[in-house]
């Protein structure tokens, strides 16, 4: 479910583009410090066959959606209750996946904040799939 209550969201309606896809929780401060980056990047890259995918961790419906307003994230992020973590192996938050336009996960994955850098050297290895 979307965290903001607007329904279900599910990866297979971005087949086709080059998903990045974030781990987060409110509380947690490395994803404060790089929540402005990953929503910079979503607006930089818009339109170019990228699309982010937040996916909320155990969290509060409002503190989730503060944080979202406060950071300026303005891609859909699902509220998760740890039913997605183990699919993917994540072991902390954040961490960020790359999925290219067939739905394969393009390792490396990152594990902790994102940089600009690092955002936009996995989108491009997805691009490139």
């Amino acid at each position: 479910m979307n965290v903001d209550g607007s329904g279900p969201i599910s990866l297979v309606s971005f087949r086709g583009k080059v998903v990045v896809l974030n781990f987060w929780q409110s509380y947690c401060a490395p994803c404060t410090r790089e929540a402005r980056v990953l929503a910079d990047g979503a607006r930089r890259w818009a339109g170019r066959g990228v699309v982010f995918l937040g996916v909320d961790e155990q969290d509060l419906r409002d503190p989730a959606l503060k944080f979202m307003k406060r950071f300026g994230i303005e891609y859909p992020s699902v509220a998760d209750n740890l039913e997605l973590i183990g699919h993917y192996g994540v072991t902390g938050y954040p961490e960020t996946f790359f999925i290219d336009a067939r739905g394969r996960v393009i390792p490396p994955h990152i594990i902790g904040p994102v940089s600009a850098s690092s955002l936009d050297a996995g989108i491009r290895k997805a691009l490139a799939r």
